[in-house]
């Protein structure tokens, strides 16, 4: 039969899966608090979040230009092309935008 068990065995992975998720998020939010400026918190914000645990492909921080109101690629990681492509999409927040895309 071993119905009961693969069941048991399915809750396990489910555990564990959450588990390193969390533990990414808190890898991340150490890195972010961690941080002195404002670049360096742009890197970790998409490093932490590429993290296979958290399942994010494509991941982007841009931030508005305070002359222009342009946004600009601050950091980003996951599909260049698409990145470049995603620099001049409108309709993002006014000052900050982050983009990230599943797995």
């Amino acid at each position: 039969m071993g119905s009961a068990l693969d069941v048991a065995a399915a809750e396990l992975r489910d555990h564990r899966r959450l588990a390193r998720r969390q533990a990414a998020i808190l890898r991340l939010s150490g890195e972010i608090a961690a941080a002195h400026d404002e670049a360096t918190i742009c890197q970790n914000v998409v490093r932490g979040l590429h993290d296979d645990n958290l399942g994010y492909e494509l991941v982007t921080v841009l931030m508005a230009d305070g002359t222009t109101g342009d946004r600009v690629l601050r950091a980003g990681v996951g599909l260049p092309n698409a990145t470049e492509a995603w620099c001049g999409a409108a309709g993002f927040a006014d000052d900050v935008s982050l983009l990230a895309i599943e797995r």
